[in-house]
């Protein structure tokens, strides 16, 4: 009968807990939400990765920051695009480099080729001469 009072105490008190820090925790969700709603962003057309708490000019063009209407999943996707582009660009570098050394080295072994096949002649005339 203890045992059953005891269980039932600890889980009152474990709901009452679980529920006092939901409500916090919605509560401070809801705070920075509200915060980010009103909290204004700029940004330069060109260069979305320029972001700045006041209007003025992109440090990289100098161009009128704007105003950012959403600063949700869309935009921080465009922010990731320029590295996500630099990435990509190194990336098809180095396979075109691998492609010119793939060629480089297909054109050393047909020289090669060529110079054995070369040497493989001049050898038969030598021989020939020589009977």
């Amino acid at each position: 009968m203890k045992n059953k009072t005891l269980v039932s105490v600890i889980m009152v008190v474990g709901l009452f807990l679980a529920t006092t820090a939901s409500n916090d925790l919605r509560a401070q969700v809801a705070k920075v939400n509200t915060e980010m709603a009103t909290t204004k962003k700029y940004t330069c057309p060109h260069h979305p990765d320029q972001v700045s708490d006041k209007p003025g000019k992109c440090g990289v063009c100098g161009m009128d920051l704007v105003e950012v209407k959403d600063m949700g999943k869309k935009n921080m996707s465009k922010k990731m695009d320029p590295m996500h582009d630099k990435m990509k660009m190194e990336g098809d570098t180095q396979k075109m480099n691998m492609d010119k050394m793939k060629k480089d080295a297909n054109n050393m072994k047909m020289d090669m080729k060529n110079n054995m096949n070369e040497m493989k002649m001049d050898s038969s005339k030598m021989t020939k001469k020589k009977m």
